[in-house]
């Protein structure tokens, strides 16, 4: 077993399991003994600590969050078919149109409320057609 003692001795991969299980969601002292290490928490955490060790848990959990925003951009398109198609219909749709308008503007941020219902789906609908508000 390894010790927190020879830490500058050892090969980057030790250092990514370490990143690779931290970024996953173990502790520290998990992801430290899932590297091969032994030792406390302090150890664990020491080595938790290192920038380049926390610089890789970044990278890696960039690189989870990518396909976070494709899924967000696809949801808002199918709303947008939904919608489309809602109106389309015959008879026209329009209470699944306003819901879909109405769900695109909550996941684009609009604060939709009572209040400010009215205002937020139409500049969704404005922002979606691309007319100027």
């Amino acid at each position: 077993m390894l010790t927190i003692a020879n830490l500058w001795d050892l090969k980057p991969t030790y250092f990514e399991a370490v990143a690779r299980a931290l970024a996953e969601g173990d502790t520290q002292l998990e992801a430290y003994r899932t590297a091969g290490f032994s030792g406390d928490k302090r150890a664990a955490g020491r080595l938790a600590r290192r920038a380049d060790v926390r610089a890789r848990i970044q990278e890696l959990r960039a690189d989870r969050a990518g396909p976070a925003k494709v899924t967000v951009r696809a949801v808002l398109d199918e709303l947008e078919g939904i919608r489309v198609e809602a109106l389309l219909a015959d008879p026209p749709q329009s209470s699944a149109a306003i819901q879909a308008t109405k769900l695109k503007a909550r996941i684009l941020g609009y604060g939709v409320t009572a209040r400010t219902q009215e205002r937020a789906i139409r500049r969704a609908s404005q922002e979606i057609l691309g007319i100027a508000p």
